[in-house]
């Protein structure tokens, strides 16, 4: 069974990065005729009428102007900023099984901002209710902060390592084959 919550990169109509979005997501834009297949994977979906081949990269049709804009504010987004990783215990979930935890609760006057969620597992979130961190004994592993376009690029760098499909679009270096090349 296919992941319906797989990554896949969406590149704008000059090729560069703009973000990460669901397969499900990809596959509504390119069957709207808002964006096509670039790259596909293995994985093929099947429905009564149609067999479509699972794309990896797509391709929205207009520009998308994006290098300096800020990154939204989303769960998602904060997931990717936290690396997927529960910044309490370290355990690295899907997005499925991690949820946002406010550092400072919502009921002792935090707000929902970037400096003040973080990506937790459930047992660390439940862990921590609505307790400030020094009444709970946690720390934080990284303190939460507001990522900007730049490194909002390198998180989708990062993804990418595990993407191999996706180096090309990332601006990953060549590795040079010396062997090949005759030194």
């Amino acid at each position: 069974m296919i992941n319906l919550n797989t990554p896949v990169l969406v590149l704008s109509s000059s090729y560069e990065a703009v973000q990460i979005c669901s397969l499900k997501r990809a596959v509504l834009l390119t069957l709207a005729g808002k964006a096509h297949a670039v790259e596909h994977g293995d994985s093929w979906l099947h429905s009564p009428s149609m067999q479509l081949a699972a794309p990896e990269v797509i391709r929205l049709h207009r520009y998308i102007r994006t290098p300096y804009e800020d990154v939204p504010f989303s769960r998602k987004n904060i997931l990717m900023r936290d690396g997927y990783q529960c910044q309490y215990c370290g355990a690295r979930r899907s997005g499925d099984e991690l949820t946002i935890d406010h550092v400072v609760p919502l009921s002792r006057g935090g707000r929902d901002t970037w400096t003040n969620v973080a990506a937790a597992c459930r047992l660390c979130n439940n862990r921590k209710g609505s307790k400030l961190l020094d009444e709970c004994g946690m720390q934080l592993l990284n303190p939460p902060r507001r990522p900007t376009s730049l490194t909002f690029l390198h998180i989708m760098r990062q993804q990418g390592e595990r993407r191999h499909v996706w180096r090309k679009y990332l601006f990953f270096e060549q590795q040079i084959d010396l062997v090949s090349i005759g030194t």
